[in-house]
């Protein structure tokens, strides 16, 4: 017998959410208290007094006085089972019918496909993607299809993931390894915490905004991470001491300077190595020439939240100033680290393009990710105001996205 309920324990809810293969950040309790202005559901299926499925459900309004129904990454099912699936969903749609919502939408983190960057192409899709397309479906859900850009739907539908594993640094590629190593040599330090390096972290966040003329999110809601995720949110921190590096840079340079004086012509391409060595000590030196008599600067910075078996890479900044010293290779590395030796299996960097061809994409290819490419969005309608109500909807996007290519 399955039974639905609209309202369970959020421990009860936690303890059921945590520990789902599709489980992620955005199905978790406390992240209604992130998205304030969203009103939550914990909703679930009982079958035979065992809870068997959960969804986080997000009511929020439309433009003209209307709502909707949003499940970020869920629900938290197996797809598989039919009769679950649509009796969930019909109790979905009835909840929002109540709400007096126009629809229900929905993106599962249900993997279409899985691959590397170097297998994209020859990917195929795998059976349970499939099963879950089909499944919802036959549910009466709507497939809204597979994007390959970020902003063509709520969330990105590929995300690069990382497997976390023992010497995990000696799998990410040889460049990488490289990174990390001449952080190490120049005394790039991890430091971690919560509220005692707010500032600190935000002051990195504001760096990345300026640099990149984008909004990010302000101190009160990167408070909120603290306050609703408590010991699982972490703030990490990449420092150096100039004082101390601006004496071993020089030190470093006049070794080479006496050691190129001593071989004079006699290895020209020993002198030119060591000419190159001393260019670039004498570039390091340069940067941190302002700061040289400062025991404690801050260059880089992150927010995670750890939830069931994953850990979230958030929010990172970084003053680009100092990128020589590779302070996110070396934050990454410390995350990814601490998260394994603690026992989570996974580390999600986040949302990327489709085309795997952006920045953003390449610096997160460092790290030797999987690709989650995943099932994409489904709508449930609750009214019969939702084909107009959509039409008008697409129509406000697209000249709102013609308006801003026209901007830039």
């Amino acid at each position: 017998m399955l039974v639905f309920s609209s309202q369970l324990d959020i421990h009860e809810y936690d303890a059921f959410a945590s520990k789902h293969p599709y489980s992620t950040l955005l199905q978790s309790g406390a992240w209604p208290k992130i998205k304030k202005n969203w009103k939550p559901f914990y909703t679930g299926v009982y079958q035979d007094n065992q809870l068997v499925a959960t969804a986080l459900v997000l009511i929020r309004g439309l433009p003209m006085g209307f709502k909707f129904a949003y499940i970020p990454r869920g629900p938290l099912m197996d797809y598989s089972d039919q009769e679950v699936v649509t009796f969930f969903l019909n109790n979905l749609k009835t909840l929002a019918k109540q709400m007096k919502c126009l629809f229900v939408r929905m993106d599962p983190a249900v993997c279409y496909k899985r691959y590397s960057f170097d297998n994209k192409d020859t990917a195929q899709p795998l059976e349970e993607g499939l099963v879950a397309i089909n499944s919802l479906i036959q549910a009466e859900a709507k497939h809204l299809g597979l994007p390959l850009k970020m902003h063509d739907s709520f969330q990105p539908r590929f995300v690069a993931i990382t497997t976390l594993q023992d010497q995990l640094v000696k799998t990410f590629p040889t460049k990488t390894q490289q990174a990390i190593k001449y952080a190490n040599k120049r005394k790039v330090i991890i430091e971690q915490g919560s509220y005692e390096l707010l500032d600190d972290f935000v002051s990195m966040i504001e760096k990345t905004e300026d640099r990149k003329n984008i909004n990010l999110r302000d101190k009160t809601y990167f408070t909120l991470f603290l306050d609703n995720y408590k010991d699982d949110a972490t703030i990490y921190l990449a420092l150096i001491n100039p004082k101390e590096n601006y004496e071993a840079f020089s030190k470093e340079i006049q070794s080479r300077q006496d050691e190129l004086e001593r071989i004079l012509d006699k290895s020209p391409k020993k002198a030119r190595d060591l000419q190159e060595q001393i260019a670039s000590f004498v570039k390091l030196r340069d940067e941190i020439e302002e700061h040289k008599d400062q025991t404690r600067i801050v260059i880089a910075s992150m927010l995670t939240v750890s939830y069931g078996q994953i850990v979230e890479l958030l929010y990172a900044g970084t003053d680009i100033k100092y990128s020589r010293f590779y302070p996110q290779e070396a934050i990454y590395a410390t995350v990814m680290e601490q998260a394994q030796q603690a026992g989570l299996n996974y580390c999600t960097m986040g949302g990327i393009e489709g085309s795997l061809e952006d920045g953003l994409t390449l610096f997160k290819s460092k790290f030797n990710p999987l690709i989650n490419e995943y099932i994409g969005e489904f709508d449930v309608p609750t009214s019969k105001l939702y084909k107009g109500f959509m039409l008008a909807w697409n129509l406000r996007t697209t000249l709102r996205e013609r308006k801003q290519k026209n901007r830039n």
